[in-house]
């Protein structure tokens, strides 16, 4: 009895073992489970800060892209600014010469009419036909926007180790007038530049190369040329046919373009210039009028031979500290 007794003791406790361990088992699943959970838990967790960060990103992207349209439209609005700001002085600049050639014009077509009156016989009442109308000039030509065909014929050279952006047609020639540019910045009036003492003359930020420098940010290296070109027209009166040299400009796809009289020319073509034509360069506001000797008669007062070479001579000296 007593062994059956001892048995029966061991199988209970045999029996609270088991309870034991799987009271154990239990809490232990539980405790993984908690874990589980609360893995996924951080899981959610991360999952929303990485789309709240998504959301911050496209937030500061679309604040970005708002602040560049804005940038780049304040800066097409300076830029048309700028353009009309251009034009409208060019334009200023180019009456303030046309009125000042139109005057002297004036008091001497009166001086010629006085005499020619003076010396005509007596009872004349009208002035002679070949003076004309008081006030008018005679009217301008109209530049010649043909293309020549002869730019493709030449090929490209280099000069001090850089390649030229253009080479010299084969009609090139040195000036017949002296040709000078009158430079404007505003209402103040800069010294002048004579380009009559080779056939031509290359505009452009690069001092290397370039013989008239332009040391304005929106200037290309090499922005534009001055070309004279020896060309055969006709006569006015009928007779034969004749040469003469006449300027031309020509943009070298320069990036902020060339302006003849406030109008944008179109690149790689020779653009001919006339007297009191006025050339802005990219967004500069300087305003370059071509102006010749005779320009010069009607707007300088007469010198003495001597004060003429003493001027030539200084004009030599200051050219050759600006031209090439």
């Amino acid at each position: 009895e007593k062994e059956k007794e001892k048995e029966k003791e061991k199988e209970k406790e045999k029996e609270k073992e088991k309870e034991r361990q799987k009271e154990k088992d239990k809490r232990d699943s539980e405790r993984a489970r908690d874990k589980e959970k609360e893995k996924e838990r951080e899981r959610e967790r991360e999952k929303e800060r990485e789309r709240e960060r998504d959301r911050e990103r496209k937030r500061d992207r679309s604040e970005h892209e708002r602040d560049r349209e804005d940038r780049d439209k304040g800066r097409d609005k300076d830029r048309e600014h700028t353009s009309s700001d251009a034009a409208r002085s060019s334009d200023a600049a180019r009456n303030a010469i046309l009125d000042r050639i139109r005057e002297e014009k004036r008091n001497a077509t009166e001086d010629s009419r006085d005499e020619a009156m003076q010396s005509g016989p007596v009872g004349a009442t009208s002035p002679p036909e070949e003076f004309p109308e008081r006030g008018k000039l005679p009217p301008k030509e109209k530049p010649d926007f043909k293309p020549s065909g002869k730019l493709q014929e030449d090929s490209a050279v280099s000069f001090r180790g850089r390649k030229l952006m253009w080479t010299e047609p084969r009609d090139s020639a040195l000036p017949t007038k002296k040709w000078r540019f009158y430079i404007f910045k505003g209402n103040e009036e800069l010294e002048p530049l004579q380009v009559y003492r080779q056939p031509c003359y290359l505009f452009g930020r690069d001092r290397g190369v370039a013989d008239i420098p332009i040391d304005h940010p929106s200037a290309s290296k090499q922005h534009a040329v001055l070309q004279f070109r020896q060309i055969v027209t006709e006569s006015d009166d009928g007779g034969p046919p004749h040469k003469a040299v006449r300027p031309y400009v020509m943009d070298l796809n320069s990036t902020n373009k060339t302006y003849l009289n406030g109008q944008p020319i179109e690149p790689r073509f020779y653009i001919e210039l006339k007297e009191r034509d006025v050339l802005r360069f990219g967004f500069s506001t300087r305003d370059f009028v071509l102006l010749h000797e005779n320009s010069l008669d009607s707007l300088a007062p007469a010198t003495s031979p001597s004060e003429n070479k003493d001027d030539e001579a200084g004009d030599e000296a200051k050219d050759d500290s600006v031209l090439v």
